[in-house]
């Protein structure tokens, strides 16, 4: 009797399917910011466009406020020959505001249009003048896009600094289509938005890379591009003229689960603004993304332009010099301030980014 049993025991472990193997695997590594400080971070400074119409005394009145970083959102020189580069970062250097800010303030910049220069000499010369290292990862990639993780004792704060220039599409320019500015009179859109499929604003590597780094953890993520990002379409220079690509950022910050606690910061426009996101102004908003808020500031000293009608704005146009003033409050709280001559022109916007 005990041998049949062990023979059957015997026969059903034959006709048995052999056990799956363990199959090992290391674990995925991390994807790392392209810079780490070990810097408490709990004001963000921002602006651009400082064209030679005044001087950049708006940086004094900012600095009062001790700014830990300031973020130069592009135009930051304005040269009509990309040979006047060096000049042009000469006479930044030696205003005695941009000194003052930069004695006590680490400084972080993207380009656009007038600084842009577009050859790797006028490259070398921008990050030269920003100081990046010369082992800087910015010096080894096409574009000036990079990221700056600030390590905190109470909160990491991610800095996204995106090239909006080096890659995009041409525009779709455009007569005779009239558009409104805030205060109701009309004017004529420059472009239309571009619609073809391949079309884009960052580029194929730099999208790769900005997926990538929207799964980096931090408190807070300030997404910075010298292109204003929250606008509805004007005819002037936004990221509506590629609305594929809006909603492509869109897409990429849902699928990384990344809008919470996320602020866009943006220049170009010559006027301050505030814009909201959300659902109800933009179809396929993804079911999974709060609003959000993009941060015009916009311009520190060139000749202020004229708002136009942006349905997405949140209060009224800063229709002067100003910059920007991006400040935590307590755990979640985050507060913006449009800085002005005097500064009762400007205003102060209490965000939501939870």
């Amino acid at each position: 009797m005990r041998l049949t049993w062990l023979l059957g025991i015997g026969l059903l472990l034959a006709c048995s399917e052999p056990a799956p193997p363990i199959i090992i695997r290391p674990a995925a590594t991390p994807i790392r910011p392209d810079f780490e400080v070990r810097r408490e971070v709990r004001r963000v400074g921002f602006g651009g466009c400082a064209g030679d119409a005044c001087s950049l005394t708006l940086l004094d009145t900012l600095a009062a406020y001790r700014p830990d970083v300031f973020v130069w959102l592009g135009d930051n020189v304005y040269v009509e020959h990309p040979d006047s580069l060096p000049a042009a970062y000469d006479r930044l250097a030696e205003d005695s505001s941009f000194a003052n800010l930069k004695s006590t303030t680490r400084m972080l910049a993207t380009w656009d249009e007038y600084d842009f220069g577009g050859t790797p000499v006028n490259k070398d010369a921008f990050l030269s003048f920003w100081e990046d290292p010369v082992r800087s990862v910015r010096r080894e990639r096409e574009g000036v896009y990079a990221s700056y993780l600030f390590d905190g004792a109470r909160r990491d704060v991610l800095v996204i600094l995106l090239d909006a220039r080096s890659f995009r599409s041409q525009l779709d320019s455009v007569d005779g289509v009239a558009l409104r500015y805030a205060d109701g009179a009309s004017y004529f859109a420059d472009h239309l938005p571009v619609l073809s499929p391949d079309s884009t604003v960052l580029g194929a590597e730099q999208w790769k890379w900005l997926e990538e780094q929207l799964s980096i953890p931090c408190d807070i993520r300030v997404v910075a591009t010298s292109v204003p990002f929250g606008p509805a379409f004007n005819g002037r220079m936004t990221w509506a003229n590629f609305p594929q690509e809006q909603h492509r950022m869109l897409d990429a910050l849902a699928k990384a689960h990344a809008a919470e606690h996320t602020v866009f910061l943006s220049g170009v426009s010559h006027y301050g603004e505030i814009s909201r996101l959300d659902s109800s102004q933009i179809d396929g908003w993804p079911l999974n993304l709060p609003p959000l808020y993009d941060c015009t500031s916009s311009s520190l000293s060139s000749t202020p332009g004229r708002p136009t009608e942006n349905r997405h704005r949140v209060g009224l146009p800063v229709a002067t010099h100003n910059v920007g003033l991006l400040e935590w409050q307590g755990d979640s709280g985050v507060s913006v301030k449009l800085l002005t001559h005097p500064e009762a022109a400007g205003g102060t916007w209490d965000l939501d980014l939870n």
